[in-house]
C-alpha cells in the first residue's frame, strides 16, 4: 500500500514560512488587543470614577470582549498580508 500524496496547496499553507508567517500576525495581534484592551479599561475608569471599582464583573467583562474583539479583527487584517509577505497564494 503506498502513502498517499498530500496535495500541494496543503504543503504550501503548512510550510514553515507560513507558520511562522502566521504566528508573527498573531503576536502583533495580541499586543493590539491588549493595548485596546488597556486604553478601554483606562477610559471607563475616567468615566465612571468610583464606580469603575464597584462594578468589576461588567467592566472587567467589558474589557475582555473589546481585547477579544480586536484581536479578532487585526488577526483577520494581519493575516493575509503575512501569508502574501510567506508566498502563500
Amino acid at each position: 500500500m503506498q502513502p498517499s500524496a498530500t496535495p500541494a496547496a496543503l504543503n504550501a499553507v503548512a510550510s514553515l514560512e507560513a507558520v511562522a508567517a502566521l504566528a508573527v500576525a498573531a503576536l502583533l495581534a495580541l499586543f493590539i488587543g491588549l493595548v485596546a484592551g488597556n486604553l478601554t479599561r483606562r477610559l471607563l475608569r475616567r468615566l465612571e470614577g468610583e464606580r469603575f471599582d464597584a462594578h468589576t464583573s461588567g467592566n472587567a467583562t467589558t474589557v475582555k470582549g473589546v481585547r477579544r474583539a480586536t484581536f479578532a479583527l487585526a488577526l483577520l487584517v494581519l493575516a493575509f498580508p503575512a501569508l502574501e509577505l510567506a508566498g502563500v497564494n
